[in-house]
């Protein structure tokens, strides 16, 4: 049976509660009146039972003002086909080996005043839309704050294709949290390298890991050229660097 053909039966039970209690109201007194073999207390009852049937299809539970779901065994009768979420909910952690969100925007970046930033399925394209500046053209992400990863090898590995004359690497390091202040650790030449470093001693406001994207080195560049950037990974001491998808963005929003 499903959710929807259980909870259809229980509001039609419920609907049948309520009329047998108009139609047997002038009885009612005090809780002491019997209505053929039963008092309106049974009534109340058989509506607690129902209340009580509809909890264990509606599994939320809510502690100091935050609502969780925890969902156990939802298979066949307890299947669950949809989700209504009013507001948002966020999940607070991963248990993914990937770090790296690719919806990030952007903190800052190079030479270039335009450059436009699209979340693909498994990383960014990166498109030229003004080609005015001069020098390498890249943008700034301030990805994780490294506070509690002092001592760990942070791994980072994409592939990339570029069109027209644009080019594609990247680095790895430090930056603020607004991604000024970097400090370059490790450098991707090639798509599919993976860089690398181990995180030093954090010293100010310098304690975000940087990632650096570019779309050109050096040479001129035009118009709509660009770089795609995919199967992007980040890793926390963790040197499987097979890509899977990110899993700690929000759940719903």
């Amino acid at each position: 049976m499903s959710i929807a053909s259980e909870i259809s039966r229980l509001q039609t039970s419920k609907a049948d509660v309520k009329t047998q209690v108009n139609v047997d109201k002038d009885l009612i007194n005090g809780g002491t009146a019997f209505i053929g073999s039963e008092t309106v207390d049974d009534y109340d009852d058989k509506i607690k039972e129902m209340q009580e049937a509809y909890k264990k299809y509606i599994p939320i539970q809510t502690e100091t003002g935050t609502t969780s779901i925890t969902l156990d065994n939802t298979s066949g009768d307890k299947a669950m086909t949809s989700i209504s979420l009013y507001g948002n909910a966020v999940q607070s952690t991963t248990t993914g080996k990937n770090k790296f969100d690719n919806t990030i925007t952007k903190k800052n970046q190079g030479a270039y005043s335009k450059i436009d930033d699209t979340t693909l399925p498994t990383g960014k394209k990166l498109t030229f839309i003004d080609t005015s500046g001069t020098g390498t053209a890249f943008l700034v992400y301030a990805v994780i704050d490294l506070t509690n990863y002092v001592g760990s090898t942070i791994r980072f590995k994409t592939n990339y294709t570029a069109s027209g004359s644009a080019e594609g690497s990247a680095y790895i390091g430090l930056c603020n949290s607004d991604g000024s202040n970097r400090s370059a650790k490790s450098f991707i030449q090639n798509s599919g390298d993976t860089a690398d470093f181990v995180v030093p001693t954090l010293e100010g406001s310098q304690t975000y890991l940087c990632l650096a994207l570019y779309v050109n080195n050096a040479s001129s560049v035009y118009e709509n050229d660009y770089v795609e950037y995919t199967n992007m990974i980040l890793t926390i001491d963790n040197n499987d660097m097979t890509y899977e998808k990110y899993t700690g963005r929000n759940s719903f929003t």
